[in-house]
């Protein structure tokens, strides 16, 4: 890392206990950059539209960071799953109350939709990343997805109902 970085090993040390705790650090980074790109404007669409924005987030930070996303996922530090998984989680719960402030009711609980649907985003996009799906290019997963959130939000939502 440090021959990489072109620091001296001192320089390292002085920042970070162990390599272990930089990952952690650049999962923590990647994370705050996602979250402020997802929380700029969540009440002006969908929480179907919100789910794929979330997948595109995170193939987004795969495409600009391969090697350390790769390295992540196998590192032996705070799995990279458990952050999107709690990433993915905070980000719907957001989404939610922003709905529910804005009138928007569902007949799901908050909490359980975005354990559900923050638990199955990282899930999904660790088995497409590590080439589980074969055939699919970016686009026409990210489609498949939002048929899928579509039809999970759309069935949930009591909006459109009445009460």
């Amino acid at each position: 890392i440090c021959e990489k970085a072109m620091v001296r090993r001192a320089t390292f040390y002085n920042h970070f206990a162990d390599k272990y705790e930089f990952f952690e650090y650049v999962m923590d980074k990647m994370q705050r950059d996602t979250n402020v790109e997802l929380n700029a404007h969540p009440g002006d669409i969908t929480m179907a539209e919100y789910c794929v924005n979330i997948c595109r987030a995170y193939l987004r930070n795969y495409k600009r960071h391969p090697k350390m996303v790769a390295r992540l996922m196998n590192s032996k530090t705070r799995s990279y799953s458990d952050l999107l998984i709690k990433q993915a989680t905070d980000a719907i719960r957001l989404k939610a109350k922003v709905d529910q402030e804005r009138g928007i009711k569902t007949e799901i609980d908050a909490q359980v939709l975005a354990t559900f649907i923050g638990g199955a985003i990282p899930n999904t996009l660790t088995r497409y990343q590590k080439g589980d799906m074969k055939g699919l290019d970016e686009e026409s997963y990210l489609g498949q997805l939002q048929l899928i959130f579509d039809r999970i939000c759309n069935s949930i939502s009591m909006e459109n109902q009445p009460e």
